[in-house]
């Protein structure tokens, strides 16, 4: 997966640890610590958000936003963590690993936390073909702080179109036994098209790799047809005639 900006170093650093603090925070429900580290664009685009979708005076929810024992703070904070879970996968959150850091300059950067991580190897040097959560970081106040809810525009494994939303695939599916196994990140477009043509069968026996995605001649004539589209977010998915 292409990642935005350029290393600095072969080693993970302090931004992606902050990041990777900021993902098992949002995984194991400790919102206040998550709250806590995201930057004041991002607090103040959320909490105006909460209040205008629930009709909570502004006064009230910067009040709930800056006091931990506000009577409105429980709300707001699940309200945070489901916008952060629409777009990061939950199961996918325990077996993170922390790779080296993207820069796009001083104050701007991407940390990419790789799913699946087997134990005793934390960190990555090197990402290989390994799908995660990108997450973009902003230095403000001498901190590196996480913009989870800030759309990245990266490329999807299959199409290889930049989108600013992707979605995870279980190359062999959950339901298959893929709970731990390899995933791609692919744009909803293409997620959406595999699991129309194809059962869940197909995809864990014969279709559990890029590769054998690609070299498939339905996936191969959806790729030539969806190349020719002007968005990756902007069509409808191709219906198969008859799904295998």
């Amino acid at each position: 997966m292409r990642i935005p900006g350029n290393k600095r170093s072969q080693e993970p650093d302090d931004i992606g640890n902050r990041a990777g603090i900021f993902a098992e925070a949002v995984r194991d429900g400790d919102m206040n610590l998550a709250w806590s580290m995201l930057s004041k664009e991002t607090r103040g685009m959320r909490l105006g958000v909460w209040a205008t979708r629930n009709n909570v005076d502004m006064q009230n929810a910067y009040r709930a936003a800056y006091d931990q024992d506000h009577n409105m703070r429980p709300s707001m904070m699940k309200d945070f963590r489901d916008t952060v879970l629409r777009l990061w996968p939950l199961e996918d959150l325990t077996d993170l690993g922390v790779a080296p850091t993207n820069f796009i300059d001083d104050t701007h950067a991407f940390a990419f936390l790789p799913f699946g991580v087997v134990e005793n190897e934390s960190t990555v040097a090197h990402r290989r073909m390994m799908s995660g959560l990108v997450i973009p970081m902003l230095l403000e106040d001498g901190q590196w702080q996480p913009l989870p809810t800030r759309n990245v525009a990266v490329e999807c494994d299959l199409c290889q179109r930049e989108v600013d939303r992707y979605t995870v695939h279980h190359l062999v599916p959950k339901a298959r036994g893929g709970r731990f196994g390899p995933t791609a990140n692919l744009c909803p477009t293409c997620h959406r098209q595999l699991h129309a043509l194809f059962t869940e069968a197909t995809l864990a026996e014969e279709l559990n790799s890029i590769a054998l995605l690609r070299a498939n001649p339905q996936v191969n004539n959806y790729l030539k047809w969806v190349r020719k589209q002007k968005s990756a977010g902007g069509f409808k998915v191709r219906r198969s005639n008859s799904r295998r």
